[in-house]
């Protein structure tokens, strides 16, 4: 290749790296000159505000979006059969369900300030709708319809509230990005105690109109999310890498000379060339994304299957209603309390250590309840657990992708992170919508008999996978 060939002017500029200059080449040489200026330590200053103030605002809105879906779905199965029919009691969220599969993904490229607020605002007006249905309209298929569309808007908010965790990982320094997605998650703690509990003090707020007061305290929860996501700083942490002090003018710009050859030039042609996005089929079909989507998956949807049947499967055996409510409390709580300490946990014992124990806690814990549905004891102490390893394996495998896609572009991180949040969407519709069926055909036991065996995959895909990765990386002499 002849000197002339090469780039006469390529400059690669960003505020926190160093700008590089590919100067012509001098005629009948092969001899490129290369200047680097190095930043000065007002470049490398961190300007934004400190980024814990932001992981709260995030938790608190994670606190605020899932407050909202647990007191809505602690009413409408109670609104729908007291003023239309009990068998149609799960049909709005059902269609919630539906919405939120479907907007999983194309939302993905939305995870914005102005994207968080819209939904947030178009899910409020859905919970309106819903407590202008109850308040405001008499014809009672009329009122349902309403209902349902309202639930249909509401459907918006779920995935976007899941997003919350890797907004909040984006912005984190990786040393960081577990800690902040599991302070982001913990906010649903709160959640889980606050949002039944608002619902239930305004349920006959409005006088005349039961449960509308009840929809309109969830669509104000809703609003302040919109208000508060508003002055979160989405702006990614700056680098913490050492800054570099110099004050001779004259060392703070150094000329390189080097030999030039055709791979240089091409090298250099290709980093300046813009960044290619990956198609979505070559990002799902990677073995560290099937790894992490699956098991993010199949840990929501063998959560929240056992957590919906719970209490007609304690009442069909006994039960009262306070004994299956005591569980439910305590699941959720093992869903979210553990939050506070999984980032710990994580940086002590590692993300996929962490995603293997939850896995094989939760396989231990379906194992356990499947051999006694008869203690109240059993019920107890294993849906804590159950929701304890959803907790490590959903956190640990939300911090895998995160650094997965650290290296992808804009576009391609909201392919992966998108398609993730889908499959964690599609399964967790399944596992609400199709409880109900198997338990009515094939009984609580078997129920949970699915679940095992759907964990014992998940396990087996967790401990061969990744050895199986790092083979096929070195038989391609690329970095495992």
């Amino acid at each position: 290749m002849e000197a002339d060939c090469l780039p006469r002017s390529i400059e690669f500029s960003d505020a926190a790296l160093p700008k590089i200059t590919l100067q012509e080449a001098v005629e009948g040489s092969d001899v490129v000159r290369v200047d680097i200026s190095l930043p000065t330590d007002a470049s490398c200053k961190q300007t934004r505000r400190p980024i814990i103030l932001d992981i709260i605002l995030l938790a608190f809105c994670f606190c605020l979006g899932m407050g909202a879906l647990f007191a809505s779905i602690s009413i409408v199965s109670l609104v729908v059969a007291e003023r239309v029919n009990p068998a149609l009691a799960l049909v709005p969220p059902g269609l919630q369900k539906v919405v939120s599969t479907l907007v999983a993904f194309p939302g993905a490229r939305y995870r914005t300030k102005k994207g968080f607020a819209v939904v947030a605002l178009v899910s409020c007006i859905g919970y309106a709708m819903s407590a202008a249905a109850v308040a405001l309209i008499e014809d009672k298929l009329f009122s349902f319809g309403v209902i349902c569309l309202g639930y249909c808007a509401s459907g918006m908010s779920d995935p976007f509230v899941q997003f919350l965790r890797f907004s909040a990982a984006d912005i984190s320094p990786a040393a960081f990005k577990p800690k902040a997605i599991a302070y982001v998650i913990a906010g649903g703690s709160l959640a889980a105690l606050a949002g039944p509990e608002l619902a239930n003090l305004l349920v006959d707020a409005v006088p005349g109109h039961r449960f509308a007061g009840a929809f309109l305290g969830i669509a104000m929860l809703l609003l302040l999310q919109a208000c508060i996501v508003l002055s979160v700083d989405f702006s990614p942490a700056a680098s913490s890498k050492p800054a570099v002090n110099l004050t001779d003018e004259d060392t703070q710009k150094a000329a390189v000379t080097a030999a030039a050859s055709p791979a240089v030039a091409a090298a250099a042609a290709a980093a300046a060339a813009p960044a290619k996005t990956d198609s979505l089929a070559s990002i799902v079909c990677q073995p560290h994304f099937i790894l992490v989507a699956s098991t993010s998956a199949i840990m929501q949807m063998t959560m929240i299957s056992p957590m919906q049947i719970c209490p007609l499967a304690m009442e069909q055996a006994g039960f009262q209603l306070w004994h299956s409510v005591r569980v439910i409390q305590v699941h959720i709580l093992g869903m979210y309390i553990p939050s506070f300490f999984t980032g710990h946990l994580i940086a002590m014992f590692g993300k996929y250590r962490m995603m293997l124990s939850g896995v094989l806690v939760n396989l231990i814990a379906a194992s356990c309840l499947l051999l006694d549905v008869s203690s109240f004891w059993g019920y107890f102490c294993c849906l804590t657990m159950i929701g304890v390893g959803w907790n490590w394996g959903y956190v640990s495998a939300s911090s895998l992708l995160t650094d997965a896609t650290d290296a992808y572009t804009d576009a391609s991180k909201a392919k992966a992170k998108g398609f993730n949040d889908f499959c964690v969407q599609l399964l967790s519709a399944i596992g609400t919508m199709g409880t109900g069926v198997a338990v009515a055909s094939l009984g609580w036991a078997s129920l949970i008999a699915i679940n095992a065996a759907l964990l014992a995959v998940q396990l087996l895909i967790v401990i061969i996978l990744p050895p199986c990765e790092k083979r096929l990386l070195q038989a391609r002499n690329l970095p495992a």
